[in-house]
């Protein structure tokens, strides 16, 4: 029982660790705060943590594998910077040619829930932040591998 609560605790910890740098989720979940209410910007953030707990379960299952398959680890590295690179640059991008628009994507019919889920799902940062994550986990022995 006191494993599980070690567990418990680092998973906080490092999940908390994780959502403390003002990211898309965490300003879009205070834009929906601000104009339509703390009701909607929780329903936001639950459909974020549903996909969040998703991509935890997916990340320690296929760990221990990907770890053991030195040519899919060396693709995901790859995969991971091509992803990185493209953000930056479009994020340049953005700030060179800045619009006046209105954010199409808090601005729609969606429930936030449904909202926050797909906006978590398809966030690439998140694979590779709890891969690492577990990996540390589990060598300093926090993390046991097993079901």
């Amino acid at each position: 029982m006191r494993q599980l609560f070690r567990v418990f605790g680092a998973g906080l910890v490092v999940s908390f660790l994780g959502s403390l740098p003002l990211g898309t989720l965490n300003i879009a979940a205070m834009q929906i705060g601000i104009t339509e209410g703390v009701k909607n910007a929780i329903l936001f953030s639950l459909g974020s943590l549903t996909a969040e707990m998703v991509y935890v379960r997916l990340s320690l299952v296929a760990m221990d594998w990907v770890r053991k398959q030195e040519r899919i680890f060396k693709m995901l590295e790859w995969m991971t910077l091509i992803i990185i690179v493209a953000l930056a640059v479009a994020s340049f991008y953005a700030a060179m040619h800045p619009t006046q628009n209105k954010n199409v994507l808090l601005n729609n019919k969606l429930p936030s829930y449904l909202l926050g889920l797909t906006m978590s799902a398809i966030n690439p940062i998140q694979i590779p932040f709890w891969f690492g994550w577990s990996t540390v986990l589990l060598t300093k022995g926090i993390l046991l591998p097993r079901t």
